[in-house]
């Protein structure tokens, strides 16, 4: 099944590009598209996602296609494609609830078609089978959204409550006191989209806002305000996971791609030579073992058979457990998110003392543990006494994997835990009764 779940990802990936390179042709000319489709196919984003069991990709391939369809509905007035768009908002709508805003690409293209025929019996038919036919394919695409819809609505009304913050369960905490919408631009987009490709992009939108206000050419509305209203309504959120922003990236590309068909012919080059090292940069994490692996085999290659090693909960133990791997070993789960009462910090000093290592397998326990000092003081003393080298434990092997040759640890939690988190183990040298 995983396997199967990331090949279908892969390929809704790449079939984006194409879609990307049709929209930009559509809207602009199709050096403009070739362009986009090539700063899509190099970001990070797409790269990652690609590799991933989620609905990620399924999503970006949806509002990509969505808004390819909705262009060529006004552009060229095919009326019978909204029939298609009816069933891919619903099936939107089915694969994940942020679907439902893909809704907007399609209404977009009915105002603008009244607007430019101004006869409403034309347009009401098209928009009632639209609407009927999104609710008919969103029902068979996720049917227990009706069938158990109270089982729905508590997941979603907790889900809401950790986007919004109003619920914080610990894995979200590493967000708090974060800057909307800066956090994003700044510790999301740059890794997830590009450092050049970025800033293109933003330098595309106001040409493209340039372009529209002289023109009036309302078919660029496709490409701004979706994305704009998607960044201030998503970016204000309490949680910016990184796939949160993994939306914007079709638009970003075609953006981009407005700016740099403007350059001259060197620069062009250059600025398309620096995306693909980008791209190619990320790409080669996946040619080596994911780092919680490579922490692993060293694990069985270097740990006594038998020896209790600690770690944290909400995050993955190691070692992984691996086939025909005759070594065994004690794991202790230390309840790092618990309040800092003193009976955490006893049992938690007991545990670590009588552990003969202490590893953490990614950054996501320890780093939201530091941004709460205040919620977690002694908690956070420990990190800052560990990683000083005065509790007694020694780093003895950090396995690390950063794609751009220095450390990624500025960026979103998310954009590196899945595929190159950093591992630190520790080994109790001191072996001290009791850790303070």
């Amino acid at each position: 099944f995983l396997i199967a779940s990331r090949f279908i990802s892969s390929h809704l990936s790449i079939s984006t590009i194409i879609l990307i390179f049709f929209i930009g042709k559509e809207l602009f000319s199709k050096t403009s598209g070739l362009i986009a489709a090539f700063i899509f196919a190099f970001s990070s984003g797409s790269i990652q996602y690609a590799h991933f069991n989620t609905t990620e990709s399924l999503l970006i391939f949806l509002v990509s296609a969505i808004t390819l369809i909705s262009i060529l509905a006004v552009k060229k007035q095919m009326y019978l494609l909204f029939i298609i768009l009816g069933i891919l908002t619903g099936l939107s709508y089915a694969t994940k609830i942020v679907g439902i805003t893909f809704i907007l690409l399609p209404l977009l293209s009915f105002v603008i078609l009244l607007s430019k025929q101004r006869k409403i019996t034309s347009i009401i038919p098209l928009l009632i089978i639209f609407l009927t036919l999104t609710v008919i394919s969103g029902f068979f695409g996720a049917p227990y959204q009706i069938i158990d819809y109270s089982q729905f609505k508590t997941q979603q009304d907790f889900m809401q409550g950790v986007i919004l913050g109003t619920n914080k369960p610990p894995f979200t905490i590493i967000y708090e006191e974060t800057i909307p919408y800066a956090y994003q631009l700044i510790q999301v987009l740059p890794f997830v989209f590009g450092f050049v490709s970025l800033p293109l992009a933003l330098v595309g939108f106001f040409l493209i806002l340039k372009k529209f206000s002289f023109r009036r050419d309302f078919l660029l509305l496709f490409i701004l305000l979706y994305p704009v209203i998607y960044f201030i309504w998503s970016g204000a959120w309490y949680v910016k996971f990184e796939r949160y922003s993994l939306l914007l990236l079709p638009f970003l590309s075609i953006w981009a791609a407005f700016a740099l068909q403007k350059f001259k012919k060197i620069p062009l080059i250059i600025c398309l030579i620096l995306i693909a090292i980008n791209g190619a940069l990320f790409l080669k994490i996946y040619t080596k073992d994911n780092t919680r692996v490579q922490a692993s085999k060293w694990i069985y290659e270097n740990i006594d058979n038998g020896s209790i090693i600690a770690g944290e909960h909400w995050d993955d133990n190691l070692p992984l457990p691996f086939a025909n791997e005759e070594k065994a070993f004690t794991l202790k789960q230390l309840t790092i998110y618990n309040p800092d009462t003193p009976e955490k910090i006893t049992k938690f000093s007991q545990d670590l003392s009588t552990s003969d290592y202490f590893i953490i397998s990614s950054r996501r326990v320890y780093y939201s543990i530091l941004r709460n000092k205040e919620k977690y003081p002694q908690t956070s003393y420990f990190y800052k006494q560990l990683f000083e080298g005065k509790l007694g434990f020694q780093l003895v092997k950090k396995f690390t994997n950063y794609p751009f040759y220095f450390s990624d640890d500025f960026a979103d939690e998310s954009f590196q835990s899945y595929d190159h988190p950093p591992v630190y183990i520790f080994k109790n040298v001191e072996n001290y009764d009791l850790i303070r």
